[in-house]
């Protein structure tokens, strides 16, 4: 991994971050796209890279995987990262582009795959329509997407939890998470891919669970979604809540939750298989 350098490098270490935390659970949808030495499949929204390589390694050697994304930066991150997988053979092509223009030709791929991309989309239905366009008849489409009402827990006050909740969404609507993005995209997803001419679409929950003790990424990704709750930003959100947060979400705090040797985590994702 490229050595983060500064604000716009570590935004990218996050999206690694949370790949390599959820990768079990990626892979296994990434075995839905079936994928084979010589596949060509596109990486739609390839952000870091991250599995850009994982499929890379699935379609070995002779195999082509096309990473897009619209995001310069990201692209200059990916190249670096992906640099290592190219040496030992497999085939990457970076392009830079949009989603919900695809500049590929009808049927370029025998298969595509999309994770937290398609609710930064305006128009999330012609970005699935495009992704099922540039696959061959047969081929299929693996798309991801979050649910803001996901079901996640930790083992701390469920009343605190729902004031947390209720904070998160006030800091989406004044724009605390950056770019705007359809946070209730999850539970459109199925049916927003059932309106397209194709040949049938799958849903699939994904479920990510964990228990301490937690391996090293799975603390990484979870500090790092935590981590917000404890910034200064975030006590207007909280109100009277932000002192229990600091203790319980604090790494520095005795209290930490992550260090409980009772822990438990839960977090609901949304996937769909089209089969174009």
């Amino acid at each position: 991994m490229p050595p983060a350098t500064g604000p716009v490098e570590e935004g990218f270490v996050s999206l690694d971050r949370a790949a390599d935390a959820w990768r079990p659970e990626l892979e296994a949808l990434i075995d839905q796209l079936g994928l084979h030495p010589g596949s060509v499949v596109l990486d739609a929204g390839c952000g870091s890279g991250r599995i850009t390589g994982w499929l890379a390694d699935r379609v070995r050697p002779g195999g082509l995987v096309t990473g897009i994304d619209p995001d310069l930066d990201a692209l200059a991150y990916a190249a670096r990262a992906l640099a290592p997988i190219g040496a030992r053979g497999g085939r990457i092509d970076l392009w830079q582009g949009e989603l919900g223009h695809l500049p590929f030709e009808d049927g370029t791929f025998d298969a595509a795959w999309c994770s937290s991309v398609l609710g930064y989309l305006e128009d999330p239905l012609a970005g699935l329509a495009e992704l099922a366009r540039v696959v061959r008849p047969g081929g299929r489409v693996v798309v991801v997407s979050g649910d803001a009402e996901r079901s996640m827990f930790l083992p701390i006050d469920p009343d605190l939890e729902r004031r947390i909740r209720a904070a998160e969404f006030e800091a989406h609507r004044e724009g605390a998470w950056g770019p705007p993005i359809d946070i209730h995209l999850g539970r459109r997803l199925y049916a927003l891919a059932r309106s397209l001419p194709v040949r049938d679409v799958a849903p699939i929950a994904v479920t990510w669970e964990r228990v301490a003790p937690l391996a090293d990424v799975e603390r990484a990704f979870l500090s790092w979604v935590l981590a917000w709750l404890v910034e200064p930003e975030m006590a207007s959100w909280l109100r009277s809540d932000g002192p229990e947060a600091r203790r319980l979400f604090d790494p520095t705090s005795p209290d930490w939750v992550l260090s409980r040797r009772d822990l438990h985590v839960l977090q609901m994702a949304v996937a769909i298989v089209v089969t174009v």
